[in-house]
């Protein structure tokens, strides 16, 4: 009876510590669209058709955004030596985006994807490029103001 007991409070502790650790996960709160609204910059490092590309700086200026859908626009813009350098469309491009509920932030631009996280004053995640131009590479954007 006592070897029992001890098991029964053995899986009721892993049983609370392993719920404790399934709400923690995805528990972050999304960020609402309008708080993204204003000028992000940063660098994103990667490789694009197999070639090493040292640190791209990026500017990401959001404008407009819709709390009750999640949605938000902009542009991003790059240097003209990036430009030139990793074969951009151009210098700037416009942008749209949506928070998803569970926090999760992708933009889209005519050439690519981000999908970031917000943490605190920046924004982490990857930029995703398909076709001729393949790219992957990993971002960093802090927010300015």
């Amino acid at each position: 009876m006592r070897n029992l007991s001890k098991a029964l409070a053995a899986t009721a502790g892993v049983a609370v510590l392993a719920g404790g650790m399934l709400a923690g996960c995805g528990g972050d709160t999304a960020p609402a669209a309008s708080s993204l609204v204003g000028t992000w910059e940063g660098t994103a490092t990667g490789y694009s058709r197999g070639e090493d590309q040292s640190a791209v700086t990026l500017t990401v200026v959001i404008t407009d955004a819709d709390d009750a859908n999640g949605t938000f626009s902009g542009v991003r813009r790059s240097s003209a030596g990036d430009v030139a350098r990793v074969k951009m469309s151009g210098p700037s491009a416009k942008l749209d985006g949506v928070v998803a509920p569970w926090g999760e932030i992708a933009m889209v631009h005519d050439e690519g994807t981000f999908t970031l996280e917000r943490e605190g004053d920046q924004l982490v995640g990857r930029y995703l490029e398909v076709g001729d131009d393949a790219a992957a590479k990993a971002v960093t954007l802090t927010k300015k103001s």
